[in-house]
């Protein structure tokens, strides 16, 4: 590997990485309906629905950045390898440009992959708080009368 196609791909890992940090989930469990007929259950959850949504858009953002990273780097590399070949004379270093162009691509493929990972597992949603019954005050069921 050539020492331009080391610092592409260094650079590579350096950006997907400075992509990558994330803000912390958050991963505190829905509460319960209380005393107070499940109010402060259904505001629990609409904060943590909230937070699960803009954790979200947070990974869609850094998904994108680095495939756009990713999609600038392969292009760069094609055209280093584009400029490399039509210089090249020889079939050794035809060969050599073709080899370098294909270290590269890889190396970009494997920082993206190691970028990807790095975002870790997808958020998990909240659970919705459970729905409390309705209890007839007559003490008759609710079923319907024919």
């Amino acid at each position: 590997m050539t020492t331009r196609a080391r610092r592409i791909t260094a650079g590579l890992v350096l950006a997907f990485f400075a992509l990558s940090a994330t803000a912390s989930y958050a991963d505190t469990p829905s509460s319960q309906p209380g005393v107070d007929g499940g109010k402060q259950s259904k505001e629990q959850f609409k904060k943590e629905r909230d937070a699960y949504t803009q954790a979200l858009r947070l990974r869609d953002i850094q998904f994108r950045n680095i495939n756009t990273t990713f999609k600038n780097s392969i292009e760069r590399i094609y055209t280093d390898f584009k400029n490399s070949y039509e210089a090249a004379v020889t079939p050794e270093q035809k060969s050599a440009a073709r080899a370098t162009y294909i270290n590269a691509r890889a190396a970009a493929i494997t920082a993206r992959d190691q970028a990807i990972f790095a975002l870790g597992p997808l958020p998990t949603p909240p659970a919705e708080p459970m729905r409390s019954a309705k209890i007839d005050p007559r003490g008759a069921s609710n079923k319907s009368k024919n």
